[in-house]
């Protein structure tokens, strides 16, 4: 055994140790008799105590020089947790990429929420315009929107303050229309010189007439005016009134027809016929076809409400031979086929009638949607819809079908008040 040196190496023939320092048993193989030499010998020289070493975070902060500032205070005994240095850069960036993302702050969260609500927002807009295009093209029952809504207003708002437009109502208009013909026809009587020549007083009756014609049920001035100017003679002028004789006729036939005053109706629609016969003979044909074809369903109506139902059905059967059918079944001309109604309603026949006047009813629906007529709307003012309606009405009564009849005579009082 070799003598040991202070501070120095001892060299064993098993072990080699290093005397400045003090390292755990379990790093040494010992036999016993030499542990004991060496111990004593520790005993006797103890070595110079060595610095505590310090406890660091990880490996890689073991060889990191201690800050001179804020020296290490713990023991070895402490169970405190361990002061934690500042990472490294590489530690930093791996700690960034697996760490989760940290809160928005509150004005970028104010930002995508008001995002979010705009969305929102558009998307019902969009949906609103879906349905409300598909409410004004797809749905007859609401037929105002989408459209202009004054002249709805109009017709329903009567008291206006000074700073709403005036009420544009046909009524109105006709009133001053018949106040501007009555009083230059007055003038014209006085001898007014600021009034129109006498060339023009029958065109001013026919104008008078026609807007008493339009404003039902004033059938009672249409008719006198219309009668005025039957007698006043014709005079050619530039711009006159080109108005047949027969339809003349054929205006107060059906005044009067409208009036109930059948006898009369009777008599000039039966005048107005001639008229165009003799033109039929003189030319070898009609000049005025439809005003043919209305005069004889005038006068139809008329022998029907006056029980002459032979004569009446005979002006059926030319009408059905003309347009090559002998069935009223297929007929699409509303007033022959209202005619055969009304026959069947005086014979007794009272669900043929009703059966015919729907037959009607339908025609006259084709030929306004023919025309671009919209159910309920402001342009469905057919007046002969109106009378068929109103007639339908009636005959409904007759059979008990009263929520149907209440149905059909309120759309005709809808269709007079769009009237003309």
């Amino acid at each position: 055994m070799r003598a040991p040196v202070p501070g120095g190496i001892a060299t064993t023939d098993s072990v080699t140790i290093q005397t400045g320092s003090t390292p755990a048993l379990s790093d040494f193989t010992l036999s016993s008799d030499r542990a004991i030499i060496i111990l004593l010998y520790s005993a006797k020289n103890p070595p110079p105590q060595a610095p505590k070493p310090e406890y660091r975070n990880s490996v890689s902060e073991v060889n990191k020089p201690q800050s001179d500032t804020q020296p290490d205070t713990q023991s070895e005994n402490q169970v405190e947790p361990l002061r934690r240095e500042k990472p490294e850069p590489n530690q930093r960036e791996t700690r960034a990429a697996t760490e989760p993302a940290k809160p928005t702050s509150p004005a970028m969260q104010e930002r995508q929420g008001h995002l979010l609500i705009a969305l929102v927002l558009a998307m019902g807009l969009t949906v609103f315009l879906g349905i409300l295009y598909l409410v004004v093209f797809y749905n007859e029952k609401i037929p105002y929107l989408g459209r202009n809504l004054d002249d709805s207003l109009d017709r329903t708002i009567r008291y206006h303050s000074e700073r709403l437009p005036q009420i544009n109502d046909w009524r109105q208009n006709l009133q001053i229309e018949q106040t501007v013909w009555i009083d230059e026809l007055s003038r014209l009587e006085s001898g007014d010189p600021k009034s129109t020549t006498f060339k023009r007083k029958r065109d001013n009756l026919i104008y008078l007439a026609d807007s008493f014609y339009k404003d039902e049920p004033r059938f009672e001035q249409a008719r006198n005016a219309y009668i005025e100017a039957l007698v006043e003679p014709m005079v050619e002028h530039e711009n006159g009134v080109k108005l047949h004789p027969a339809e003349l006729l054929r205006r107060i036939g059906y005044c009067s027809l409208r009036l109930g005053d059948l006898d009369t109706a009777v008599s000039y629609l039966s005048k107005a016929l001639n008229n165009l016969e003799q033109e039929r003979k003189s030319s070898g044909k009609f000049k005025e076809p439809g005003i043919y074809n209305w005069s004889r369903d005038n006068l139809a109506e008329a022998y029907i409400r006056q029980n002459n139902l032979a004569a009446g059905q005979k002006i059926i059967d030319a009408r059905l031979k003309d347009i090559e059918l002998t069935s009223p079944d297929t007929c699409i001309e509303p007033h022959l086929v209202v005619n055969v109604a009304l026959t069947k309603e005086k014979e007794g026949k009272m669900s043929e009638s009703v059966k015919y006047f729907e037959q009607a009813l339908a025609c006259f629906e084709t030929e306004n949607k023919n025309r671009g007529v919209i159910k309920g709307s402001l342009n469905d003012n057919d007046r002969n819809l109106a009378r068929v309606l109103k007639e339908y009405s009636r005959v409904l009564r007759k059979v008990g079908r009263h929520p149907e009849a209440w149905s059909a005579m309120d759309r005709a009082v809808t269709i007079l008040d769009n009237s003309p």
